[in-house]
């Protein structure tokens, strides 16, 4: 009786080898690929969160130079003075043009940015007390953190 042996020039893989192979690819993906999809969440968060302080360093900066708040987010954005602004009360005023040194607030593409979130422009302005001049996401949803987008 002869037993056959497997010598060490043959070649090839066996099952078990593989199975093993697959498993830690299975094992890596399983840690890698929530990751990679929670990275484009945080980025579009955290672009959400820069727009949000640039509008309203954009509002503050309007109401600083002409002593009202912009009556419409879009004032932000315009080279020429808009006719009027509203006070802290929620009333509406005219604007000294020579106060106004706008635009305030300047996107690529021009007017104002979308929400990252909605991929609208939609944004919450407020013009009624107590929260003149507060700039808000209309998205719905909470953040990785669990704050409400509306709240940021």
């Amino acid at each position: 009786m002869s037993l056959r042996r497997r010598t060490p020039s043959a070649k090839g893989f066996t099952l078990i080898e593989v199975l093993i192979v697959i498993l830690v690819i299975a094992v890596l993906a399983a840690i890698v690929i929530p990751r990679l999809l929670m990275a484009g969440r945080r980025s579009k968060e955290a672009v959400l969160r820069d727009t949000i302080r640039g509008l309203r360093l954009g509002v503050a900066t309007f109401q600083a130079d002409t002593g009202l708040y912009p009556t419409d987010l879009a004032d932000l954005t315009v080279t020429v003075s808009p006719a009027q602004g509203t006070d802290e009360l929620g009333n509406v005023r005219n604007i000294n043009a020579g106060d106004f040194r706008g635009p305030y607030f300047v996107h690529p593409n021009g007017g104002l940015p979308e929400d990252p979130i909605t991929g609208a422009i939609d944004w919450n302005y407020s013009t009624t007390p107590p929260h003149v001049g507060d700039v808000r996401s209309n998205a719905t949803g909470t953040t990785l953190e669990g704050i409400a987008y509306g709240d940021l």
